[in-house]
Parts: C-alpha cells; sequence; structure tokens
C-alpha cells in the first residue's frame, strides 16, 4: 500500500491563538470559493467593515490573517475582482444636546385634577362598553321645529342682546337620557364598598371643553326640566365654565354623564367614566348615509352612541335595557318632550 501524503504540520498563530493545518503542499492557495480565515480574523474584519468574501491572504494555504487586513482596507476594491468590500455602516446618532428644546408647560391644578381623576377611573373601575347607531332623522326635524317656534320671538330682541336661545341636539339627548334613565333606573346608580346606590334623582353631568381642561356642569332634575330649559341652561353653564366662574357644587354630585364630540367632526368614541358615577355616554355626529325605506334607497340621518359602564354597578343587559329604551325616544322624538 503506497504510503500516506505527508501532511505540513500544524501552524500556530500567536494572535489568532488558534492552530489550524497549511493547505496541500504545492497548493499556495484557498479552495475555490473558500474563505480561509480563523473566528478572531473574522472578527477583527467585521469590526473594520470588511468583508472577507473572495480574500486571499498570505498565511499558509492563502489563509487571511490580521497583518493582512490592514492592507486590505488600505487597498480598496480593485476593478476587475476585488478582494473586499466595505461594509457601509449606520450614520451615527445626534447627540441628544442637538435636540430643540420642547416647550415646558407645567401642569395646572386643573389638569393635575384631570390626570389624577381620569387615571384613577381607568385603573379601579372596570369599563366595558356597548355601542349602537340611531336613525336621528325625525329629532333632527323636531329640533328645526323647536328652534322655528322659538326664532319670532327672539327676533324682536335688541341688537346689544345675546344670541337669540336655540336648542341644539345636545340638548335634547339630555333629555333623552333623563326620560331613559327614569325608565332603567339601573344605570342611574354608583357603586360603593357595601352597596349599590340606585339614585332617586337623575342629575346630568355634560362635559364641556375649556383652554385647558375640561369641566361637568352638571344639570340637575333633567327628567323634570323641558327641553328649552335645558338648552337655557347648559348655555349659561357652559358660558360661566370657559369663564371659569363655575361653583365647585355645580360640577360635583352628577349621577350620569354625557361627552359629546360631534362639533369636532367625531363619527364615534368611547369616553372614561365619571367616577362616581356608574355610566357615562359618548357621542358623535350626526351622519349623511343611504338607508333603505319600503324598499328604497333614500338619503338618512344616523348618529354613533358608545355607553362606556362600570361593570360593577351596570351589567351588558341593563346597559342593553337602556341603549333601547334612548334608542325609541331618539326615533320617536315626541315621547322625549312628554317624557
Amino acid at each position: 500500500m503506497a504510503p500516506h501524503a505527508q501532511r505540513n504540520p500544524p501552524v500556530v498563530n500567536a494572535l489568532e491563538r488558534t492552530a489550524y493545518p497549511a493547505g496541500p503542499a504545492g497548493n499556495g492557495h484557498a479552495d475555490a470559493g473558500r474563505v480561509m480565515a480563523s473566528p478572531y480574523v473574522r472578527k477583527v474584519a467585521r469590526e473594520m467593515g470588511l468583508d472577507l468574501q473572495g480574500a486571499q491572504g498570505t498565511g499558509p494555504g492563502g489563509r487571511v490573517v490580521p497583518a493582512d487586513l490592514e492592507s486590505m482596507r488600505g487597498a480598496g476594491p480593485q476593478p476587475a475582482a476585488p478582494l473586499v468590500r466595505v461594509v457601509p455602516t449606520m450614520p451615527a446618532a445626534p447627540k441628544a444636546g442637538s435636540f430643540e428644546e420642547p416647550e415646558v408647560r407645567p401642569l395646572s391644578l386643573m389638569r393635575k385634577t384631570i390626570a389624577r381623576r381620569l387615571t384613577e377611573s381607568k385603573s379601579t373601575v372596570p369599563h366595558f362598553y356597548l355601542s349602537i347607531d340611531v336613525d336621528v332623522a325625525e329629532l333632527v326635524k323636531l329640533r328645526e321645529r323647536i328652534n322655528a317656534e322659538l326664532a319670532p320671538g327672539e327676533a324682536k330682541a335688541d341688537a346689544g342682546a345675546p344670541p337669540p336661545l336655540k336648542v341644539s341636539l345636545n340638548d335634547l339627548l339630555i333629555k333623552a337620557c333623563a326620560v331613559a334613565l327614569v325608565r332603567v333606573p339601573e344605570c342611574n346608580a354608583s357603586f360603593t364598598p357595601d352597596a349599590i346606590l340606585v339614585h332617586r334623582r337623575v342629575d346630568i353631568s355634560v362635559a364641556v371643553a375649556i383652554p385647558d381642561g375640561l369641566v361637568t356642569p352638571v344639570v340637575r332634575r333633567a327628567d323634570q326640566k323641558s327641553v328649552v330649559a335645558i338648552a337655557r341652561e347648559v348655555r349659561e353653564l357652559a358660558s360661566r365654565a370657559r369663564a371659569r366662574k363655575l361653583k365647585p357644587e355645580e360640577m360635583a354630585d352628577g349621577t350620569f354623564s354625557i361627552s359629546n364630540l360631534g362639533m369636532f367632526g367625531i363619527d364615534e368614541f368611547a369616553a372614561v367614566i365619571n367616577p362616581p358615577e356608574g355610566a357615562i355616554l359618548a357621542v358623535g355626529q350626526v351622519r349623511d348615509v343611504p338607508v333603505i325605506v319600503d324598499g328604497a334607497v333614500v338619503p338618512g340621518k344616523h348618529l354613533a352612541l358608545t355607553l362606556s359602564c362600570d361593570h360593577r354597578v351596570v351589567d351588558g343587559a341593563v346597559g342593553a335595557a337602556f341603549l333601547a329604551e334612548l334608542r325609541r325616544l331618539i326615533e320617536h322624538p315626541l315621547r322625549v318632550l312628554t317624557g
């Protein structure tokens, strides 16, 4: 049997701290397509941004050794067959001091109170949400008729008098909610550690946006007031809220809340409960939609309503019953006036 071919002894590179055999005697080149380099050399190449693909070094068998890396970096790419490719690096992130400083707006007492109460509400009150889409075409017509009735008497007002009173859709919804709460009193309730308080009064908190926050003046005994009386009271409360002239007792002890963002172009949203109340109704904008009447598609007007409920007080079936009653009142709005 022919003797085995004599292999070169292992060669140890002190810098690489690894042993590797030289290539076959007389070859002098790495195998085609294979890069001969130790893990250490590959690591240093990555840190230098060098790609060793296709590189041939000066070590035994064409192995790339650390001394080759500096020459590769200095040589740059070759026109015919580049030995190395420089890997682009990400641009350095700007220093923190290079950013434009933000405007600092210290928290007002109102904003601190809002932050505390809403954080308390979302972290301690188990919210759940029920949404419906109601036909408000008849409610819109009723509002127009009421305002037309109010207009003749107001037309004789002096030039310096305040604008004539008009009933808003929100005023009608406050009255409708008040009537619905009388009929489904379980939604007019609050949670306490020892009992659920079902209120005999219907005091509706109305969210009013002011420049640096939100306040909720309360319409007392809303179920016992006419729509025009509610409109007048809401207008006066909102005016004093924006002038910061509301008294603390005028913003406390509501039994149910309404938040309306329809005037800001919002179609639908979910509001955060105003503790200790058990529910809040979120009102979107009136939308023009196609509806089917007697098999024909005709223009219609719809409104999205979302009820946020405290699940400790209001169960799903109770919230659904309240929204069903509210839908009946809104879609047959004369019941609102006579409720």
